[in-house]
């Protein structure tokens, strides 16, 4: 399901709060050396969800939200990858992404008037894609 969203001035200062946060950690993860751990417990903090140890997440990493990037079990994101997530990112068990990709849930309306406005539309990988 597609939904056209309008946001509230209080929405979008949310939002932002919250891109900045995460944005700040990313730059943190992406510039350095870490362990497989650390790289999970970095993004089980973006995503405020706790990551199964089967995960494995190659740098660099890039969100521009965070939060509602959903990862199962044995899931193996190579390197470069861009989720563009605020409509929803879910990635079943045994799933395999591969480099560069990018996942996008969010679009502008096409109708002039409305371009500001967003649409949201969640992304589903199913099981061992």
């Amino acid at each position: 399901m597609t939904t056209s969203k309008n946001l509230k001035p209080e929405q979008v200062a949310s939002m932002n709060e919250i891109i900045e946060h995460n944005q700040a950690l990313l730059q943190e993860l992406n510039t350095g050396v870490h362990s497989p751990a650390a790289i999970r417990a970095a993004v089980a903090q973006l995503t405020q969800q706790t990551l199964d140890p089967s995960v494995e997440i190659r740098l660099p990493f890039y969100s521009d939200f965070g939060r509602n990037i959903h990862i199962g079990k044995r899931v193996f994101i190579n390197s470069g990858v861009t989720f563009t997530d605020l409509g929803g990112i879910y990635l079943a068990d045994d799933v395999l992404v591969g480099p560069n990709a990018t996942l996008i849930s969010v679009n502008h309306p096409l109708d002039p008037a409305a371009r500001h406005g967003i649409e949201l539309k969640s992304v589903y990988v199913r099981k061992n894609a």
